[in-house]
């Protein structure tokens, strides 16, 4: 059985199609910082999220904050947590989205 012949026309149409479905926008949604003290341990955290043609609520954004805050404090029982630095990415795909907060701060004891 002979496969039927591409022309040049559905080729762009398909490469087209391709370069749209995975492409994708980033954007820096928010940044938050103050003054970082020197002494203590620093800690990362980070969480992400994915959303269905940007249906996140923003109940499930601060529930996004919240699971951050708690991995930080997980990695500092006996400790207080200081100079908190949170951003916030975006991703944009054309079904879906991705929401990444990143978090540092400093444990101190």
């Amino acid at each position: 059985m002979k496969l039927p012949n591409i022309t040049n026309m559905s080729r762009a149409a398909l490469l087209l199609c391709t370069a749209v479905l995975l492409s994708n926008c980033t954007s820096l949604q928010s940044h938050s910082g103050g003054a970082v003290t020197t002494s203590g341990q620093r800690v990362q955290a980070e969480s992400t999220k994915v959303a269905i043609l940007n249906l996140a609520s923003m109940n499930e954004a601060a529930l996004q904050d919240i699971r951050v805050y708690k991995k930080l404090h997980a990695q500092c029982p006996d400790g207080k947590i200081t100079d908190v630095e949170t951003t916030m990415w975006k991703r944009d795909w054309i079904l879906f989205q991705t929401y990444n907060i990143d978090a540092t701060a400093t444990c101190t004891k």
